[in-house]
């Protein structure tokens, strides 16, 4: 999938994305926000940007921000979330700004799904000592069914050559080789528990039925089983006093430009 077909599989269910999904990654987004050690001053692009929850804290410690996404429809949201970025539709591995421009380059859950560019990227559109946060699944916990279920639904869209998965950083060591083979150093590292708080099955579905790769299952007319047993476990899940909590642990690592 290129990243325009990518846009247009992730502006799809880009509201329930964005309102009920983003709210998860704030743990890290805050996490990264003081690993980074920056200045109110300082510059930070934001990539795989999404509904732009991310910038919005940023914004908030004074960071002069920029994102970008290949989602028009969750860069919408982002725009009211964060007016003050510097917001462009685009992809990954072909970023529309100078080399050397910015502080700090951010991305949570981005870097797996870009090929081998992406780092390199993130790389030249640093200045020299600056730093790169990322962030990315380490261990799904509560949300593991689920991926899996998407996972075998997804078997007949996939090529069998795909190696983008959203759990390929998590191999022991596999992020550190990926920073290390683009030129960066890595400064710090650790994972955050996360949780997703949802006030009943239906909503909890809607959340995690937003992200862009059930796209292909959904114009082929073929959601009803994958629901249905999503839906199963969902109900399980539920308490009349808690809703339904989700937790997973989200890798973080900062790396600097050296060179």
């Amino acid at each position: 999938m290129g990243w325009e077909e990518a846009g247009i599989a992730w502006s799809d269910r880009a509201v329930d994305w964005a309102y009920l999904m983003e709210p998860l990654f704030t743990p890290v987004y805050e996490t990264l926000g003081r690993s980074l050690a920056l200045q109110p001053t300082h510059s930070l692009l934001d990539i795989g940007c999404g509904g732009g929850r991310a910038l919005q804290g940023y914004a908030a410690q004074g960071f002069q921000v920029a994102g970008i996404d290949a989602a028009e429809g969750l860069l919408s949201i982002a725009r009211l979330r964060a007016p003050q970025a510097d917001l462009r539709q685009g992809s990954l591995t072909e970023l529309p700004w100078p080399d050397g421009t910015f502080d700090a380059v951010t991305g949570v859950n981005s870097f797996v799904y870009a090929d081998d560019g992406g780092l390199s990227e993130a790389f030249r559109v640093l200045k020299r000592g600056g730093r790169l946060g990322i962030g990315f699944w380490a261990d799904p916990m509560d949300f593991v069914f689920c991926m899996t279920a998407l996972g075998r639904a997804l078997g007949p869209y996939v090529a069998p050559t795909s190696t983008n998965t959203p759990l390929a950083m998590s191999e022991p060591g596999r992020a550190r080789e990926l920073l290390a083979a683009a030129g960066f150093d890595v400064l710090n590292s650790g994972s955050v528990d996360c949780v997703s708080e949802f006030a009943d099955a239906e909503t909890a579905y809607r959340g995690l039925a937003s992200t862009g790769m059930i796209y292909p299952i959904v114009q082929d007319d073929a959601e009803a089983d994958l629901r249905a047993e999503v839906m199963d476990d969902l109900r399980s899940r539920y308490s009349v006093a808690d809703g339904i909590r989700m937790h997973a642990s989200i890798g973080w690592l900062v790396a600097e430009r050296s060179r």
